[in-house]
């Protein structure tokens, strides 16, 4: 019943999104649309992968009109102000672009100046926002409750989502003890023979997508494991399954991902999951700091 219950969750929130994507929207209010918008949303359908970068005075310029038509135009859509569309524009974009795509991209988004570098700060700084926003507090509590049952915990993370499943590992595997790793697909991954329905299976991956974290995500899945996915789209192939999942802002304007937001949620689970074994965590810590200034592990 609680797999069913997730799946159906899962496609819910999916056609949802679907059915409230920004250039439907856009596509099904023309009708009704000044002249000046109509210019702006046919420009802005006609041209995805660029428009959603532009500052209100050059899609003016593109389109045509002026920039309050621009701003008039965010209005009629519903939104506070064009920032607020520009970022939607942004999300659904990125869902797509190529990482060559980004960078192009990234050279009117990020400034040379002081500006731009600070963006780059502010933008982090936003993805947590947004990460915590959208996070289902239920979820995590749940995923918490399987995570500190589980016979065994396996993380699967690969190509640069290997650096947060490190880090994850490390600690997570300090407070429980039990817990497996697998990023290099060299045949690390035979560990996940015998996985059954008392094991965790974390997932993370982001826009691009591992295959062999998503063929062994499935896997798990097969076998009754009870899966985990962190990951950005719920167009994410990671998804349909996960029993659980959290969508995490990754995607930085340029040709690189930001860990930022889901290095924030791994932190919570972390500290969580601490609180929770707070006595065989502090037993387990003092065992490894004796050893730590034994071997004269730090400087």
């Amino acid at each position: 019943m609680e797999e069913k219950g997730n799946r159906k969750n899962a496609d819910s929130i999916k056609k949802g999104k679907e059915m409230n994507d920004v250039y439907d929207r856009i596509a099904k209010k023309m009708d009704k649309m000044s002249k000046s918008q109509r210019k702006i949303a046919e420009y802005i359908l006609n041209n995805k992968d660029s428009v959603a970068f532009m500052n209100v005075s050059k899609l003016a310029k593109e389109a045509d009109v002026s920039e309050a038509s621009i701003i008039r135009f965010a209005t009629f859509m519903e939104y506070k102000g064009y920032p607020q569309l520009q970022k939607e524009l942004q999300e659904k974009t990125r869902e797509h672009l190529s990482m060559k795509e980004r960078l192009t991209n990234s050279y009117t988004e990020y400034n040379d100046d002081d500006a731009g570098i600070a963006k780059i700060f502010n933008d982090d700084a936003d993805r947590i926002q947004k990460t915590l926003s959208g996070l289902d507090f239920q979820t995590f509590h749940t995923v918490m409750e399987k995570i500190i049952s589980a016979r065994r915990i396996f993380i699967v993370a690969g190509r640069s989502a290997a650096a947060l499943g490190t880090f994850f590992y490390y600690y997570l595997n300090i407070v429980m003890g039990n817990v497996e790793l697998i990023t290099s697909f060299n045949g690390d991954e035979e560990i996940m023979h015998n996985v059954n329905e008392e094991d965790v299976v974390i997932a993370i991956t982001f826009k691009m997508y591992t295959r062999k974290t998503v063929e062994l995500l499935a896997y798990a899945f097969e076998k009754n494991a009870i899966t985990v996915s962190i990951t950005d789209f719920m167009t994410s192939p990671v998804i349909k399954n996960s029993k659980y999942y959290f969508l995490t802002e990754a995607q930085l304007n340029t040709y690189l991902d930001s860990f930022v937001a889901p290095l924030s949620l791994i932190n919570a689970i972390l500290t969580y999951l601490g609180k929770y074994k707070n006595k065989e965590l502090e037993e387990r810590l003092t065992s490894l700091e004796a050893m730590w200034n034994e071997f004269d592990v730090f400087q």
